[in-house]
């Protein structure tokens, strides 16, 4: 049997070597208007240094200004969550733990988009950090959200992460379907490619090479596949 920590680095050198489906972070939840940076914004911006200091600078006028306004209202639940996000756009995962966690602290209503977008953004922010073993407090939420294919996506990849590779088998699965998500691809082509990527590390080439072709055209399904001997076993 191959030790865990073995195929989590293997997972870590596939990650490296292809282009990633959902970076940890990338999916933070946008709001229009306010105070709140659009990650769209940065998403766009993070191949041009001149404009992506721009940005930066744009996020932390952003975090001064929510920090000025939480000095009149330091248990506003909205201004914690935003603050959280903005620290993470500004990778500062720490920072943006601590206010989603004091956040989560409060009294919610769960049923909110905007709490389950809370949930999401702290579960990213512990990846972020490489908090893996405390990113599995988000199990806490689904029964909250065990119909939702972000939240369970999510947690699929805190399963990955923490060599739990049955279990983030499973919950990939339950996110494939008619259900839709915030994230285009979130409930088909990218569970599907973290599902042949833990069989790939697994060494069972003839499940993952199925699954990578389950992604269609996802470019880094096809990516993968140029990668592997031509085997008929595999097919």
């Amino acid at each position: 049997m191959v030790a865990v920590r073995t195929l989590t680095e293997k997972l870590e050198r596939i990650r490296d070597s292809s282009t990633s489906p959902v970076e940890a972070g990338d999916i933070f939840m946008e709001e229009n208007g306010g105070a709140t940076m659009n990650i769209s914004q940065c998403m766009i911006m993070k191949n041009d240094s001149a404009e992506d200091m721009e940005c930066t600078d744009k996020i932390m006028e952003n975090i001064h200004l929510l920090q000025r306004s939480m000095q009149h209202g330091p248990e506003d639940t909205y201004l914690l969550c935003q603050l959280g996000k903005s620290h993470s756009l500004d990778k500062i995962f720490a920072d943006a733990i601590q206010y989603f966690t004091q956040d989560l602290g409060s009294p919610l209503d769960f049923s909110l988009e905007s709490v389950a977008e809370l949930v999401e953004s702290y579960g990213y922010a512990l990846l972020s950090n490489k908090r893996y073993a405390e990113a599995l407090c988000m199990t806490d939420y689904e029964q909250y959200y065990n119909q939702s294919p972000d939240y369970l996506f999510l947690l699929g990849l805190i399963y990955m992460n923490n060599g739990m590779f049955t279990q983030a088998i499973d919950t990939f699965l339950r996110c494939r379907g008619d259900r839709e998500g915030k994230t285009e691809g979130i409930n088909s082509w990218l569970p599907t490619y973290n599902i042949a990527v833990i069989y790939e590390c697994l060494g069972q080439m003839k499940e993952s090479t199925s699954y990578y072709h389950q992604c269609g055209n996802y470019p880094a399904a096809l990516e993968r596949l140029l990668r592997f001997p031509l085997d008929k076993n595999n097919i």
